[in-house]
């Protein structure tokens, strides 16, 4: 459970392919740049959630993703 008056985290759906290709294509640049490059790395679910994120979410993400990658 999470604590009173904190937010519980926003559940990611899984999205079709064609929900896929059509958030792609409405990325930012530097988003889409990162999906093109990254997205062949990613792992399970990972570009489904990735694309539901907020721009914060998604730049704490691939701070994150590059890190796990230069390990």
């Amino acid at each position: 459970p999470t604590p009173a008056g904190s937010p519980s985290p926003t559940p990611f759906a899984s999205l079709t392919p064609d929900e896929i290709r059509d958030r792609i294509l409405r990325l930012p640049a530097k988003y889409r740049d990162f999906v093109e490059l990254a997205g062949p790395m990613f792992v399970g679910d990972e570009l489904s959630r990735f694309l539901q994120m907020s721009d914060a979410e998604k730049d704490s993400f691939m701070r994150d993703f590059f890190r796990r990658q230069s390990r």
